[in-house]
């Protein structure tokens, strides 16, 4: 939504149609698809990860066959035999890493001793617990590959959580969100650094936008530690209104920080869609009032009708931009 609204608002040209994948080109290449299913199915099922993967490429080296194009010849079968070894090689490092880091922590007893200190600081009180939580996430996950990061902030973050009685699924997706946006938290967004280099761009100002750019990334994991119907645990109808509360909170906070909705808005417009945002996201946390059903149908009905008239004035909008680029 933000990329959105800042194409709109900078009056940037859309793609050719022409230069766009057709839907029969998509439905033909959809065979692409199968090493993934596989790869589900086979965890599904009860094998190993390591089995799963192994079918899973087994499927990919099979598939390549398709197409003259994509033939996995000797030749391109030595490159990537060649190119797996290099990153075998840089994987191993960061997990033996991980692994240094999660023995001393393991051993020495620190990730009970921070799960107490988080407990002691935050008073007992769930929110600044998160909070807490959050920073130690985003602080162990700077400068790392996504997995590293992940299983070094698990084993601190998960048991903090568990202690404030948190099951297992949201605690551990909550740790996940915040380990992988350290990413792209300043001071260390080493991904918007990535970028920044690539484009030739002021690093610094590039990882503050990084976060901006992914501001409700931040939000949402604390919605689900309240709120589970948004990781699909509870009734449907509680489902799909947290969707739609959720994505509607995206779409106003999009257009309050890009300063964009339909047209250019001034502050006052950006503090109350800010305002409405914050309001839509308060009222998705409550995971039981929103599990009624008839509240839930009453959720539904009005950010669904909110939503499609913002999709109609968008289409609109959209229509006359690509006239006026024609």
């Amino acid at each position: 939504m933000r990329v959105h609204f800042v194409a709109l608002r900078d009056n940037l040209k859309p793609m050719d149609e022409k230069d766009m994948l057709t839907w029969e080109q998509l439905i033909k290449d959809s065979y692409l698809l199968l090493p993934l299913v596989a790869l589900v199915v086979m965890l599904s099922i009860g094998f190993s990860p390591f089995g799963s993967c192994t079918i899973a490429i087994g499927t990919t080296f099979v598939l390549s066959f398709f197409k003259k194009e994509t033939m996995m010849t000797p030749r391109k079968l030595l490159k990537v035999f060649e190119s797996s070894g290099f990153s075998c090689i840089m994987l191993a490092i960061t997990c033996a890493g991980a692994g240094l880091v999660i023995s001393v922590i393991t051993y020495t007893g620190l990730g009970l001793g921070i799960a107490s200190v988080v407990a002691r600081f935050s008073g007992g009180f769930l929110l600044p617990a998160l909070i807490l939580v959050m920073i130690t996430c985003i602080i162990m996950g700077m400068g790392m590959p996504c997995t590293p990061a992940y299983i070094i902030s698990v084993v601190i973050g998960a048991p903090a959580m568990n202690a404030l009685g948190i099951d297992t699924l949201p605690a551990h997706l909550f740790v996940f969100y915040f380990a992988i946006l350290a990413e792209l938290t300043p001071p260390d967004a080493i991904v918007a650094y990535c970028g920044a280099t690539i484009a030739g761009a002021d690093p610094w100002k590039t990882g503050w936008e990084a976060s901006f750019l992914g501001i409700m990334g931040y939000v949402i994991p604390f919605v689900f530690i309240y709120n589970r119907a948004i990781i699909l645990q509870g009734p449907i109808l509680a489902i799909l209104a947290t969707t739609l509360l959720i994505f509607l909170a995206v779409s106003l906070n999009s257009a309050a920080v890009t300063a964009f909705l339909f047209r250019p808005i001034g502050m006052p417009v950006r503090v109350a869609l800010w305002i409405a945002a914050a309001a839509v996201i308060y009222l998705s946390t409550f995971e039981a009032f929103l599990s009624k059903p008839s509240v839930s149908i009453g959720v539904l009905a009005i950010s669904g009708a909110g939503l499609g008239v913002f999709y109609l004035l968008n289409r609109r909008l959209v229509k006359s931009f690509r006239i006026a680029h024609s």
